[in-house]
């Protein structure tokens, strides 16, 4: 309108366009820079990665504004523009370079004595195994759990070592105490204390290495700048004198619990900062972490036989990968499964390692199915395992629904819909421990892969299930992880027909499983995804992988074979390893870097697929070197994270052999079992 009226008119417009532009890139800077900076300091290298990609939002913004913002400037000068936008711009200039300055040098972590030399803390702490040897011995192993804070004798700073240390009294409880004072005293004022207040039984020991007042982070990313500001298993919170070391967050489950932005409500991230502060004692806890204090520590355990673990997020820094270790982990995962299991065959759902809450019921046939398979697979043989082998058999059994020749497994009895993943683990698990079982339930088998090759189209594919009243089938994609399972099941049945004729008649006939087992392949190779694109498209496949390894015996097809190892090496980029620059006791695990801890379920899960891929490549004739390497780091991995009686020093006794699904949860699910063992 300036324009049409009269150019001179439009100085001011122009003005406040350019001065707008620019204000905007200045706001949208402000509100990245300090908690970009933030996460880049507290998480390292990957932190820094992050921080460029969100600097880079800067960059988008600054596409838009700077070429506006000069245009304006430049065009309203020409027009007769006085000194006011040159003032105006350079004092914007100004503003976000003091504001860029602050965010970048303000609320660094402070050292504190000893904080970098882990390799001292070890070594003065080892002096005090003499005194802890001559302590009277603890009448029972007793968890180290506590969810007291523990109160120093003042605020934390850089002027004094601090330590803490929890261990049993003599009355048997568990005590929590925090030493400052000179670094070179500590180990004797520690000796000191447990002389004359411990027995002999774990101690758990956290020196305090960097402490840092924390507030909050300004900007649109800042409320999950502060969510990301305590690393599980790494840092404590102080509030005062007031401490609860790392061990004890990651105990108490305060991480992944809490919503950092309104706009996800279902992503769980960070630590619950509300929960905290009321655990420290605030009576009216707010949301906000101004006031907190986190600190971050080198821990070291003394377990009950004297020997000195260096640990990292409730874990042994250091594990050994061997004949002896994997065959104790397997033996302590076989001792959890059979202590799980209730009397009706089926198995406890969900346990808390540190404070032994448990979920009976397993709302899930297929988890429960998947327990039942690996016990089959990889049991001891003995008579313990046998018994539960068979008691949760009959527990799967008791699931059976029937129609006609057909049946499918489902929890109910007036159950309508027999789906498809279910049925066809349910039906790997049957076939699977039929070896060990015998042929008690061969019948039950042929009536489940006769539904699985009702559900099965002409092209391969299966369906999700069908209408058990009226045997309509149902329509729709294949669900995540059924279409491998129902492939592993036929082909399982085919080899045991090719196997047992004595058991055919009670089985589909062998060529119509074997033909069943071929399109289902077929499929898989050559029209699941499109081979151009498909590493691009790969979701969970793990079970075509373990169908795949099951089938080398019996039912080669070397376009599925080559779809389990495109899989797996596509998996592998996301394993990490020594190379990549995450945490040391990451390496192994599935995952992207070192904000977000790997997932111990899902790096098991890949761990499955990493091995069958070594079968299958060697059945091949094919390398198997790198293969064999991430198999060895996702061990060593998987390791680390198993609780074992002398390293998981709070966990509850029941807990031997347990993992927990996720490296920042304190709960584990049976199915977590099943994979990593």
């Amino acid at each position: 309108a300036a324009a049409l009226a009269r150019p001179r008119l439009l100085r001011l417009p122009l003005r406040v366009l350019g001065l707008a532009s620019f204000a905007y890139l200045l706001w949208i800077a402000l509100q990245i820079a300090a908690p970009a900076r933030y996460i880049a300091e507290i998480y390292g290298s990957l932190g820094q990665g992050v921080a460029a990609g969100l600097a880079a939002v800067v960059g988008l913004a600054a596409m838009f504004t700077l070429p506006i913002g000069i245009w304006s400037f430049a065009l309203s000068s020409k027009l007769g523009a006085d000194r006011i936008s040159v003032a105006a711009g350079t004092a914007l200039l100004l503003v976000f370079g003091a504001a860029s300055l602050d965010a970048l040098i303000s609320g660094r972590a402070q050292a504190l004595p000893l904080g970098d030399q882990p390799r001292a803390v070890e070594h003065e702490l080892a002096e005090v195994l003499p005194a802890w040897r001559a302590l009277p011995l603890a009448e029972q192993h007793s968890s180290l759990f506590s969810a007291q804070p523990v109160r120093c004798p003042r605020r934390l700073d850089a002027s004094a070592a601090a330590l803490i240390v929890h261990y049993t009294d003599r009355a048997g409880e568990v005590q929590g105490r925090c030493l400052q004072g000179p670094a070179e005293t500590l180990g004797t004022r520690l000796s000191e204390l447990l002389a004359h207040d411990a027995v002999r039984s774990a101690v758990a020991i956290d020196w305090l290495s960097t402490a840092q007042a924390l507030r909050p982070q300004p900007g649109l990313i800042g409320s999950l700048a502060d969510f990301l500001t305590v690393r599980p298993g790494l840092d404590g919170v102080c509030i005062g004198d007031r401490c609860l070391t790392p061990w004890q967050l990651f105990a108490l489950g305060m991480f992944a619990v809490s919503e950092p932005t309104q706009y996800l409500p279902q992503v769980r991230l960070g630590f619950g900062i509300r929960s905290v502060r009321r655990l420290l004692g605030e009576r009216a806890p707010t949301a906000g972490i101004d006031g907190l204090l986190r600190f971050s520590t080198h821990s070291v355990l003394i377990d009950d036989h004297g020997r000195l673990h260096a640990m990292t997020r409730l874990r042994p820094r250091d594990v050994r990968v061997n004949a002896q270790t994997l065959a104790r982990a397997e033996r302590s995962a076989e001792a959890f499964l059979i202590d799980a299991q209730h009397p009706d065959g089926t198995f406890r759902y969900e346990l808390d390692g540190y404070r032994g809450t448990e979920t009976q019921d397993n709302p899930s046939l297929p988890r429960h199915a998947g327990v039942t398979l690996v016990a089959c697979e990889l049991g001891s043989r003995g008579p313990q395992i046998r018994r539960v082998i068979r008691r949760a058999l009959d527990a799967l059994a008791g699931y059976a629904r029937n129609q006609g020749e057909l049946s499918t497994l489902t929890y109910t009895a007036n159950e309508r819909d027999g789906d498809l993943g279910s049925s066809a683990l349910g039906l790997v698990a049957l076939a699977t421990c039929r070896e060990l079982d015998g042929p008690r339930h061969d019948a039950l088998i042929g009536r489940l892969s006769r539904f699985l090759l009702r559900t099965q189209g002409a092209d391969g594919r299966f369906g999700p299930g069908m209408d058990m009243a009226t045997g309509k089938l149902q329509h729709g994609p294949t669900p995540l992880f059924a279409g491998g399972q129902a492939i592993m099941a036929l082909s399982l049945v085919e080899r045991i027909a090719l196997r047992d004729v004595g058991a055919r008649a009670q089985l589909p006939a062998l060529r119509t499983l074997h033909d069943a087992v071929e399109r289902g392949m077929d499929y898989v190779s050559e029209r699941y995804w499109p081979k151009p694109l498909r590493d691009f498209f790969f979701l969970k496949e793990n079970w075509h992988c373990a169908a795949a390894r099951v089938s080398l015996t019996h039912h080669r097809h070397a376009g599925y074979e080559r779809f389990c190892i495109d899989f797996a090496e596509s998996k592998g980029r996301v394993h990490l390893n020594q190379h990549d620059d995450v945490a040391p006791e990451f390496v192994g695990g599935f995952g992207f870097g070192n904000v977000i801890p790997p997932h111990i379920g899902s790096s098991a899960g890949l761990g499955e697929v990493m091995a069958a891929e070594v079968e299958v490549l060697r059945a091949r004739g094919q390398a198997v070197a790198e293969p064999l390497a991430r198999v060895r780091r996702g061990l060593a991995f998987l390791l680390r994270q198993q609780a074992q009686p002398e390293t998981c020093f709070a966990c509850v006794p029941k807990a031997g052999g347990w993992f927990s699904g996720f490296m920042v949860a304190p709960v584990g699910r049976i199915d977590h079992i099943q994979h990593t063992w």
